[in-house]
Order: C-alpha cells, then structure tokens, then sequence
C-alpha cells in the first residue's frame, strides 16, 4: 500500500519516461508469470510461490509502481509482516520471490537495480537436529500396517526407511526400476506429475534383504499387466497426485504412527533412519551422501552428530539391524 511507497522527493526514477515508473508490481507478475515463472519454474515451486503472494505480498505492495519499490520500503514491509506474527521462515521466502522478480524486472529494463538485493533476510531458526528412528520403531510401524494386509502400505513404509528415498521419489519407481541387488533412482513425482530427482541427478541404492522380502510380497498382488508399471500408481497407471499422497499420510501413515507413539512423525523423516542405518556399517561421509542423493557438505551439516556417535568398533550391517529388530517385534506380538 502507499505507506511503503518513497515519496516523490526520495523515490529513484530512472527516468520519467522509464517502464517501471507506469507499471504496478501486480501486474509485473501476470507478464513474469506469463514469460519467466510458468516456462522454468517446477509446478511445486510455482504452487509455493502462488500461496506466498496472495498471502503475504500482493496485499502489501501489489499496487506499488516497480520504481517505487525501494530497499527502504521493502525493509518497512519486512519489518510489518515480522511485527504481525508472519513467520521469519515466510518472510525470508517472500523476500526471495521478491527478489527473483525483480531481477526479471532489471534484466527486461523496467527497473536499472534490484532493490531486493539490499534486503537483508532475516536469519533462519536453527534447525533441530535429526533424529532417526531406530529400526524397531519402523518394524513396529510395519506390523501394524500388515494387520490391514495392504502390501503396498507396506512396501512404502519401507522403500522410505530402509532405502531412503524421498516420498516422491519412492512414487515415481516403476518395477522395472527394481534390481536383483539395487533400486535405480531417476526421477520423482511432484503434484501427480513425473520429473527428474530433486538434484537432477541418477543414483542407486542397495536393495536389503527385509526390503526384497516386501517387494516380492507386493509383487505378488499384482495382475499380470501391472508388473512392469508403477508401483505405486491410480487405476489408469497414473502416478498418485498430491490429494491421493495427502489421504496417505493421513488415513494411513498418520494412525499408524500414533499408534507406535510416534506422533509428529513425517514419512520424510523415515529418510533419517536409512542414514544412519549406513552410518553403523562405517560408511563414509561420501558413501552416505552418494547412496542419500545430496552433496557430502549436506550430509554433514545434517547428520554430523550422527557420525559423531558412531562407534567404530561396533559396526553392524544394516540388513542384519532390520532383521534382529524384525524378530524383536514379531516375538513381542507372539507373547502378547
């Protein structure tokens, strides 16, 4: 609105006949959409940046003209979103947007600077340190889940905590991708459409033997025409959109959770156990990373205390954790 916009005295025009001093910030975004956002930017991106806008920006300085849009009214903006209870993660991921904007708005010659660039972004929260779930906790997931008799449930409880995989990635498999010894990683499925991997890049990862008993357990259910599909797929071989992904996490992923008391709990977070689970075989820094599909700094930056409480004398091979804690849970099921 006008309280954030510098007045004629202080405003720096490029010139009077310059784009940017008729153009309003609102409808900038209809041609950066148009031109820039909806030819390279993901759907999920675009999904991201669309709540951001209309939740936080468009209200504030939608109607601003882009030579108005000085660092001082972006940093008075910044500062009343903070003092109304915005987030700081939100406010940091506006400025961003902002910022991507406006470079568009130089490099088209509406403005002759980016004003967001001298906008610092608030700090972020420090982040809590992972914690993977040990694989009893997964085994005691995985055997309430098999009570329904609904291997595919299964099956992706386990291609994400014992194979790490990211939940979009464990969508996007298709059984052709499953080896004798390992599981080819390619792409993902992002708002029910299939894309490359998050770091555009191709990598394996060892198939354990408790995860090869589930594969040929959910194999088994299939019909003949579906073995060489998704393995995760709608009745047309779809991949499952963002709707079908949320009914999972909360009709089953969700109860399943809470009843092992693991309430909070993301299917992401299953990604942790797998590293650590690599972490106890004495798997280097790089090994990880390769077998996660990050960089080794990331790797360390997230699990470095995970390393830290690694005891080389006692180094276990993962397949063999899985199956004592497999026994563990089975045995307490059958005294119960």
């Amino acid at each position: 609105m006008d309280k954030y916009l510098a007045s004629p005295a202080t405003a720096q025009r490029p010139s009077p006949a310059a784009p940017g001093a008729d153009q309003t910030l609102d409808a900038f975004v209809v041609q950066w959409r148009r031109l820039y956002a909806l030819p390279n930017l993901t759907p999920k991106t675009m999904q991201s940046y669309n709540y951001l806008w209309g939740r936080y920006i468009q209200g504030g300085l939608g109607s601003a003209q882009l030579d108005a849009l000085t660092p001082l009214a972006l940093e008075q903006w910044k500062a009343d979103q903070l003092a109304a209870g915005v987030g700081a993660e939100s406010v940091k991921r506006c400025l961003i947007m902002l910022q991507g904007v406006l470079q568009r708005a130089v490099e088209w010659q509406y403005l002759s600077a980016n004003p967001a660039r001298h906008v610092r972004k608030p700090p972020s929260r420090r982040k809590r340190a992972v914690r993977p779930l040990p694989p009893e906790k997964i085994e005691e997931m995985r055997a309430w889940m098999m009570l329904s008799k609904q291997p595919h449930d299964v099956l992706l409880l386990c291609l994400l905590g014992y194979c790490g995989l990211r939940p979009g990635e464990a969508l996007a498999l298709h059984w052709e991708s499953v080896g004798a010894r390992r599981l080819l990683v390619d792409s993902c499925v992002s708002l029910g459409e299939l894309k490359e991997t998050k770091t555009g890049r191709v990598r394996t990862v060892p198939l354990l033997e408790p995860v090869i008993e589930d594969i040929s357990r959910c194999r088994a259910t299939l019909p003949q025409q579906a073995a060489n599909g998704l393995i995760f797929a709608t009745a047309t071989g779809r991949p499952w959109s963002e709707t079908m992904w949320r009914n999972w996490r909360r009709r089953v992923f969700g109860p399943c959770a809470n009843a092992v008391g693991l309430a909070g709990v993301r299917p992401y977070d299953l990604r942790h156990s797998f590293v650590s689970l690599l972490i106890s075989e004495g798997r280097s820094i790089l090994e990880v990373a390769c077998q996660a599909g990050h960089s080794p700094t990331m790797t360390l930056n997230v699990y470095g205390h995970v390393f830290d409480e690694f005891d080389p004398t006692d180094r276990t091979p993962a397949a063999q954790r899985i199956l004592d804690a497999r026994a563990t849970v089975r045995g307490r099921a059958s005294s119960a």
